[in-house]
């Protein structure tokens, strides 16, 4: 049984082109990728604040699997 994952960290779609099915040709092309390229799942990276990133994947059937959080330790490095 393959656990093989391939991952998606970047999907954007130009604003002009949004809501034309752009996004859903640039995901099937990748899960063709990894299917062809003998990975098992493909997960996809998106920020949690992204709402529209979280919803497009859902409705692919991605489910979250994961939860990253941040605390930022050094404020010096604000500009």
């Amino acid at each position: 049984k393959r656990h093989l994952h391939a991952i998606l960290n970047t999907l954007v779609v130009e604003e002009s082109w949004r809501r034309e099915g752009v996004g859903g040709m640039l995901l099937e092309a990748a899960q063709d990728w990894a299917r062809n390229r003998g990975f098992r799942f493909l997960q996809a990276n998106a920020w949690c604040a992204n709402e529209a990133a979280t919803a497009f994947y859902a409705k692919y059937g991605f489910k979250s699997l994961t939860q990253k959080m941040e605390l930022e330790v050094d404020a010096s490095e604000r500009s």
